[in-house]
């Protein structure tokens, strides 16, 4: 398991990974609005 330093780089991290398209986001609202407004 290793850290991620923000959203948009665990995002970049599973994909290279060639993880499944789809990403289970599990915290705030706030968390997951932050990563839908940087990742669309």
């Amino acid at each position: 398991m290793t850290e991620a330093g923000s959203a948009a780089e665990a995002v970049a991290g599973l994909a290279a990974r060639g993880a499944a398209p789809r990403t289970l986001i599990c915290g705030s609202l706030y968390l997951a609005g932050s990563v839908l407004a940087d990742n669309g």
